[in-house]
C-alpha cells in the first residue's frame, strides 16, 4: 500500500472510502468511534487543500433506495466534527458529478449511502467507474469494509491512483505489532448471533490459540451440539452437526459457558432474570448473558495469558440486566493490561460499543474499528481491499 501523506492534493477531488456504518437510532448516533477515528485523514486531506468526496454504505439496504437508509442525516453532524462544509450529494449518478467538481477546497461533499446501488455490492466495474469520474485519486481509509470486494473498495483501484488512508494505515500496522512478539498463552474470545458465519474464524483460532472462548448467541448452537435444550433461546439447528465435529476434533481449549442469566420475553420485554446453571434452562426461558461462574472461569484463564483477541459481547450487553459478564472480562483485560500482563486487541462494532459504554476504550491495547474485516485479517494476514490497493501498484 501506498500513504497518500507526501501528494500535493491542492485543488485536487479525493473519493475518500470511509466506514461511517455508525450504530444510530432514529437519525441520532450513538457511538462516535468511527467518525472520531478518519479525523486525522480529514484534517490531512484539509491542511493539503483537498476537495473530499465522502463514500461510505449505511445499513443493509440490499441495493435499493430506501429513506430510512440515507446518509442525509449525518451531513450537519461531520460538519461540526470536522469543522468544513459539509454538502450532501442525493444520487450517485453522471448528473451529479459536476457538484464534485463546484466543491471549495477543504469542503466535504457526502455522497448517497453506496448500497442503494446493485453495483456496489457487485464489484461492478462500471458503478466503480462511475464513482470515479467524482474524483482524481481514491484513498481507503476503511479498514472494517476491506474484507468486502465492492465496487469502492476493489474495482475502484482500476479506475483511479489508489491510495490507503492514516487509519487503514494505522490498523494494519497495530495488528501486525500485536502479533509480532512472544503471543502465549493466547485466548480468544469470539462471539456474535450466528456460528454458521464465523466457524472458518473458530477453525483458524482454534488452531491457532489456547483457549478459545465462544460466547454471545452462537455458543447456544455448540450447547445444542452437546445434547443440550435450548428451544428458548436463539440457536442454529441445522448447524447442530458441524457445532459437535467442531468440538470434537478442536485443539484448543474451548470454553463454553457453564452457568447463563435467563429471562422470560412477554410481548417484546424480557421479565424474571436470573441465574442458572447451563444444564437448567427452563424451555420456556431465552439466554441473553452467561453467568458468573463463566465470566469467572475466564477471569481467571486471562491471568496466565499474553495476548488476548476479542470480538463480540458475552450478552446483551444495551440492557444493565444482561452486560455483568461483558463488564467483568472487560474489567479483568484492562486490569491486566494496565499492568503490563497482556496485550490485548479488540475489535468489532458491538465490543467496541460494549467497551465504550463502560468508558474502558483507552485501557486495552489496541481497539480495532473493524468486525469481520478484523477477524478474516487475523485470518490470511490479507484482506480483498488491501490486496487490491497493492495490485495497484504492481
Amino acid at each position: 500500500m501506498r500513504s497518500f501523506a507526501n501528494l500535493d492534493l491542492s485543488g485536487k477531488r479525493v473519493l475518500l472510502r470511509a466506514d461511517l456504518n455508525v450504530p444510530a437510532n432514529d437519525g441520532v448516533i450513538e457511538d462516535f468511534a468511527r467518525i472520531n477515528r478518519l479525523k486525522p485523514t480529514i484534517e490531512l486531506l484539509k491542511s493539503k487543500g483537498a476537495k473530499i468526496i465522502l463514500a461510505s454504505h449505511f445499513g443493509r439496504p440490499d441495493g435499493k433506495k430506501t429513506p430510512e437508509f440515507s446518509m442525509k442525516f449525518m451531513a450537519p453532524v461531520l460538519e461540526k466534527t470536522y469543522a468544513t462544509p459539509v454538502h450532501f450529494c442525493e444520487e450517485i449518478s453522471e448528473s451529479t458529478v459536476k457538484l464534485s467538481k463546484e466543491l471549495g477546497d477543504k469542503e466535504i461533499l457526502l455522497l448517497e449511502n453506496l448500497r442503494f446501488y446493485p453495483g456496489e455490492e457487485k464489484n461492478d466495474p462500471e458503478f466503480a467507474k462511475l464513482l470515479a469520474q467524482y474524483a482524481d485519486i481514491y484513498i481507503n481509509d476503511a479498514f472494517a469494509c476491506c474484507h468486502r470486494a465492492h465496487a469502492s473498495i476493489v474495482a475502484i483501484t482500476k479506475c483511479l491512483p489508489a491510495y490507503a488512508g492514516l487509519l487503514l494505515f494505522e490498523e494494519v500496522h497495530n495488528l501486525k505489532l500485536m502479533l509480532a512478539h512472544d503471543t502465549r498463552p493466547l485466548m480468544a474470545i469470539i462471539g456474535g448471533k450466528k456460528v454458521s458465519t464465523k466457524f472458518k474464524v473458530l477453525a483458524f483460532m482454534d488452531k491457532t490459540c489456547d483457549y478459545l472462548a465462544i460466547c454471545g448467541a452462537m455458543a447456544n448452537t455448540m450447547l445444542a451440539a452437546k445434547g443440550l435444550n435450548m428451544q428458548g433461546s436463539y440457536y442454529e439447528p441445522e448447524l447442530v452437526e458441524d457445532a459437535k465435529k467442531f468440538l470434537s476434533s478442536a485443539r484448543s481449549k474451548i470454553i463454553l459457558p457453564v452457568d447463563a442469566v435467563v429471562a422470560t420475553k412477554v410481548g417484546e420485554e424480557f421479565v424474571d432474570p436470573k441465574v442458572c446453571q447451563i444444564a437448567d434452562v427452563p424451555a420456556n426461558a431465552c439466554i441473553l448473558d452467561v453467568g458468573p461462574d463463566t465470566s469467572g472461569l475466564v477471569n481467571t484463564l486471562l491471568v496466565g495469558c499474553k495476548t488476548v483477541l476479542w470480538n463480540g459481547p458475552f450478552g446483551m450487553f444495551e440492557d444493565e440486566r444482561f452486560s455483568k459478564a461483558t463488564r467483568s472480562v472487560a474489567d479483568r483485560i484492562a486490569q491486566l493490561t494496565e499492568h503490563g500482563a497482556i496485550v490485548s486487541i479488540a475489535g468489532g462494532g458491538d465490543t467496541v460499543a460494549a467497551l465504550t459504554q463502560f468508558e474502558l476504550t483507552d485501557k486495552l491495547t489496541y481497539i480495532s474499528t473493524a468486525g469481520g474485516a478484523f477477524l478474516e485479517w487475523l485470518e490470511s494476514g490479507t484482506l480483498p481491499g488491501i490486496e487490491a490497493l497493492n495490485i495497484a501498484w504492481t
